[in-house]
């Protein structure tokens, strides 16, 4: 059952690279914005692509994160679990967010085909300038491994 080891299971903590962070996050997906709106620290889930280094994703316009971008670090975070072997990785990225308004820029990130699960209008277009990588990655070694 998940979160159950053998006797000779044990977890290991491991530091990734910021190449592997890359990698890992390359095909894009679901991840989550990372921002301080005036309530304090928001954690929001959009679908998501990279982009040259960095991750686009699309929202509405009205949406909280638009207000803030400017103001200060944005971070976003990708992570995959695999529940039945208890392993799994979390990427951490940190940088600048901006709302994309140049048409020819809009048109790029518009092409990387993110296509949100959400219904509504997702027009804005936002890009995280990314400054920093992090991850790590949680795995089970067996004994004599």
């Amino acid at each position: 059952p998940p979160g159950r080891r053998g006797p000779t299971g044990r977890p290991v903590l491991e530091t990734i690279t910021t190449d592997e962070c890359r990698a890992l996050v390359a095909p894009g997906g679901v991840g989550r914005v990372v921002f301080t709106d005036a309530s304090g620290p928001v954690a929001l889930p959009v679908n998501f692509r990279m982009l040259h280094g960095d991750v686009v994703f699309r929202t509405e316009p009205t949406a909280t994160v638009l207000s803030t971008l400017g103001s200060g670090p944005i971070a976003f975070e990708v992570d995959h679990l695999d529940e039945a072997l208890t392993e799994g990785w979390s990427v951490l990225l940190r940088g600048e967010g901006r709302q994309i308004d140049d048409p020819g820029e809009r048109e790029e990130a518009l092409s990387a085909g993110i296509t949100p699960w959400a219904a509504g209008d997702r027009a804005s277009l936002v890009r995280i300038e990314v400054r920093r990588w992090s991850g790590r990655r949680i795995r089970v070694r067996t004994t004599g491994a």
